[in-house]
């Protein structure tokens, strides 16, 4: 390298700005987008309710006389099953959805609201399962689950509007190229969940197709 070289070299790292935290903001757009990814939010808020409300009974689950007027004898793991599942499930993916709709473009709103319809009935139908179909919980790692019809079929629904979700994220991802900055950064990442996300639901498929 000549001494030219070097000169340019030298003041063209002189002037770069040196990367902040400040500088890892991801662009928050207005109008639907926005409205979107605000009631993906909703839907994680609404799930910790309701993760909290089983917590609770949880512990009324172990008072005796309470646990008395609980509908099933087991109902602590009963209530620890869907427990987890809202807390972390339903949680994770909520907001999964609310960075990925700020994360994607405006294509396909009508398929992201319909992805949120189904992620949102099928969470219902879990919170739901305990009281009015029994069934014994499958403490299984990794997602516990109730065997009765009422909760498999809200499993089986959410996990419908998980795989809506990832492939439209997949489809609107922006394009942000081998060189990029802070925010640049943040946009891999959640491009990259998208795909990461992706290959767990073909693995949960799989193992689910390989069950004897």
């Amino acid at each position: 390298m000549n001494d030219t070289s070097e000169t340019t070299l030298s003041i063209a790292l002189l002037e770069s700005k040196p990367v902040t935290p400040c500088d890892y903001v991801l662009a928050v757009p207005r109008g639907a987008p926005l409205r979107l990814a605000r009631s993906w939010l909703w839907l994680g808020i609404v799930s910790l309710m309701g993760s909290g409300l089983f917590a609770l009974l949880l512990v009324l689950s172990r008072t005796p006389v309470v646990n008395e007027w609980l509908p099933v004898a087991s109902f602590f793991r009963v209530a620890l099953v869907v427990h987890v599942d809202l807390s972390v499930l339903v949680w994770f993916i909520s907001i999964a959805g609310l960075l990925w709709s700020l994360n994607g473009s405006e294509r396909g709103l009508k398929w992201a609201w319909c992805s949120l319809a189904l992620c949102a009935i099928g969470a219902a139908l879990l919170s739901i399962a305990p009281f009015v179909s029994q069934g014994e919980p499958i403490m299984a790692n990794y997602i516990p689950i109730l065997d009765s019809p009422v909760f498999i079929v809200g499993l089986l629904v959410f996990a419908t509007g998980v795989a809506s979700l990832v492939l439209r994220s997949l489809l609107t991802a922006p394009k942000i190229g081998v060189s990029f900055e802070a925010a640049g950064a943040l946009r891999f990442g959640l491009n990259a969940s998208v795909i990461a996300t992706a290959v767990a639901l073909l693995a949960f498929g799989w193992s689910l197709a390989a069950m004897p």
